[in-house]
């Protein structure tokens, strides 16, 4: 369970998993964790914990920029290096 959470990023029991260990956690952690267990529920655009905050949208913006976007990046990136 706990590489399937942080490992992989998302776990389809985490509601349950999280009961479980709340005898165990401060109630500050426990209070957090317990409005915050939808980050491990996987969905289109948030697949993983991963993709949650800030670095989530950047991840997005880079693949699509340099990868599968359009655009001047990606083929700036794949030129061959100019000699001066």
């Amino acid at each position: 369970d706990l590489f399937t959470v942080f490992g992989k990023g998302a776990h389809p029991g985490f509601r349950r998993l999280r009961e479980e260990l709340d005898v165990y956690l401060p109630d500050h952690a426990s209070r957090y964790w317990k409005a915050k267990d939808y980050y491990f529920k996987s969905s289109p655009l948030n697949p993983t914990f991963y993709y949650r905050g800030t670095a989530g949208p950047m991840a997005w913006v880079a693949l699509n920029t340099f990868i599968g976007g359009r655009g001047k990046m990606r083929d700036y990136a794949a030129a061959p290096p100019q000699s001066s």
